[in-house]
């Protein structure tokens, strides 16, 4: 998997992806996240993707919080 990693440059797209995280819990989940090899995994995490953009779109963002506490 890690000679697949490289040749996909996921490496570099999960550095670019724990600079945009808010929490540490958030970076190291970023950190253990593998590309997967099953389409039917890839096919339910499409659809969950498009929900929660539809839901995004109908509701708007949620309202972040700090992980200080302050906003």
């Amino acid at each position: 998997m890690v000679q697949t990693d490289k040749v996909l440059e996921f490496d570099k797209i999960k550095e670019k992806w724990i600079e945009l995280a808010l929490t540490e819990w958030a970076k190291e989940k970023i950190k253990d996240t593998v590309p997967s090899m099953s389409e039917n995994e890839l096919i339910a995490r499409q659809r969950e993707t498009s929900e929660a953009r539809e839901l995004l779109e109908k509701s708007g963002n949620p309202p972040l919080v700090s992980s200080s506490g302050r906003v």
